[in-house]
This record gives C-alpha cells, sequence and structure tokens, in this order.
C-alpha cells in the first residue's frame, strides 16, 4: 500500500500490476527526475503534521488537520494552476433538487444479492455483540 501511494507524494502516476514493477517505475521516476517538488513538500508536510500531531496531541485528529492546511495553502497558492497539482475543484453549492429516483429491475437484480449479504452481515454482528454484552453484564437477551 505505501509503495501504491508514494508516487502521488512525488507528484507523478505509476501505472503497474505487482509490487516489485511498482517499486522500480516509482524509483526509474525519482531517477529520471519526475518529482514535482511542491507535490512532494505538500505530501511531506502532511505526513510530519500527521506524525507530529499523533505524537504530541494523540487526541486531535492529525489527518483532517493536515487536510484542511493543505486545501488552505493549495488555495491560497494557487497551486492546481502554478504547480500543476491534481486538485478536486470548484464543489457543487447546496443541496440538490428532491425527486424520486428512477429504480428499474436491472438495478434491482443487481443489487439485491449485496443488499442481503449485507443484511445477513449486519444480523449476525448485532446477534453475536449482544449475546456477547449480555453474557457480561450477567442478562439474557432475546433474539427476537
Amino acid at each position: 500500500m505505501l509503495i501504491g501511494q508514494l508516487p502521488k507524494i512525488f507528484g507523478f502516476e505509476v501505472r503497474a500490476d505487482g509490487l516489485p514493477e511498482r517499486t522500480l517505475l516509482l524509483l526509474s521516476g525519482i531517477a529520471d527526475g519526475r518529482t514535482n517538488t511542491v507535490a512532494l513538500a505538500v505530501g511531506g508536510a502532511c505526513l510530519a503534521i500527521i506524525l507530529l500531531v499523533k505524537y504530541f496531541r494523540p487526541q486531535w485528529p492529525g489527518i483532517l488537520i493536515a487536510v484542511g492546511l493543505a486545501t488552505l495553502v493549495s488555495a491560497e497558492l494557487e497551486l492546481a494552476g502554478t504547480a500543476h497539482l491534481a486538485v478536486v475543484g470548484s464543489l457543487p453549492h447546496g443541496l440538490p433538487a428532491f425527486r424520486f429516483p428512477q429504480v428499474t429491475l436491472d438495478d434491482i437484480t443487481h443489487l439485491l444479492p449485496g443488499a442481503l449479504i449485507i443484511s445477513l452481515l449486519s444480523f449476525a454482528d448485532t446477534s453475536v455483540l449482544s449475546r456477547s454484552l449480555a453474557q457480561r453484564g450477567g442478562y439474557r437477551v432475546n433474539q427476537n
């Protein structure tokens, strides 16, 4: 996972299937000078902020702080245009208009198996959790 994310921190893209090939392409990209120094600075600063907050103030949301600061820096310095960094861009304002969704039989046949599996897993998880909590608390649970 780390090797998969490092190219983004260095500011370039690596397309490969296996870990050895990704690692090789990452190292060759760095050696070829494809590193975007602004992306590396922002990514390194975010990583440093996350680790420092985790060490000094573990109760604070380090990732949220890093993302918020990176967003502010990106907007203030207009990094999307000047440093060629990929950003999300502007988001739509307000809530979407209310309307009933158009659901077809094809949609239902695609969603139903997953929905049934999620329901079964949720029921099983809740059942096991309630029994273990009841055992700990010394009371009985009616599964119905």
